[in-house]
């Protein structure tokens, strides 16, 4: 429907501009006059940075009822159930959204920040490390770097945390306390708070430069 295509493709222009409000308004015209799953999917993307978890995991579960499998969706869901704590199902979207896509560094950082939190060091150890491979973000050689403190491996943490901060500047205060011996000893707790903050970045505008609809 030519219609619903334009109400989709304008909520999406207001998503990039950060109005999500104006995106929700617009996809559910979208929806209502043609209910694609491309738009359900898009519409799950904006309710989630409106803080509407439910909402959104509803319209990814429409997405793929109405035959979308791609990794969007798949990707997507996963975020929101691991922001619901619902972390053994969000593993199961994240496995299919590295399966679909194994290049997307994204993917790879996204199951290995699940597994994390589950407690599976060596698997998200090795998906940590995958991201990296495949793409330079601080981001990721932080993540890396919490993990290798975790595990008891101080100068490997030190090593990703430093590039961490040589690629994001919002890092370089943080190596600089490590550096200097002034963590936290409580490494646990630290990597765990940690990781809440990497995933509201995760969510939020401006990290990504390929936003995934």
């Amino acid at each position: 429907d030519t219609k619903g295509s334009s109400f989709h493709n304008a909520g999406s222009l207001k998503f990039d501009q950060g109005d999500y409000r104006g995106s929700l308004e617009e996809l559910n015209k979208a929806i209502e006059l043609s209910a694609s799953p491309k738009s359900y999917n898009g519409r799950c993307t904006t309710k989630m940075e409106l803080g509407d978890l439910e909402g959104a995991l509803v319209d990814c579960e429409e997405a793929m009822k109405l035959g979308l499998d791609d990794f969007n969706v798949n990707y997507n869901r996963c975020k929101v159930l691991f922001k619901l704590g619902r972390n053994s199902e969000a593993i199961k979207y994240a496995e299919k959204a590295v399966s679909l896509e194994p290049e997307t560094a994204d993917a790879h950082n996204l199951l290995g920040v699940v597994l994390h939190e589950e407690g599976d060091l060596e698997e998200a150890l090795k998906h940590y490390q995958t991201a990296v491979d495949l793409g330079e973000l601080g981001i990721f050689h932080y993540n890396l770097s919490v993990l290798h403190k975790e595990m008891g491996d101080l100068d490997a943490a030190k090593a990703s945390l430093k590039r961490a901060a040589d690629l994001d500047s919002q890092y370089q205060d943080v190596y600089l306390r490590f550096a200097d011996g002034k963590t936290r000893s409580d490494n646990r707790k630290t990597g765990r708070y940690v990781l809440g903050g990497m995933f509201a970045l995760l969510l939020g505008a401006g990290l990504w430069a390929v936003r995934r609809r």
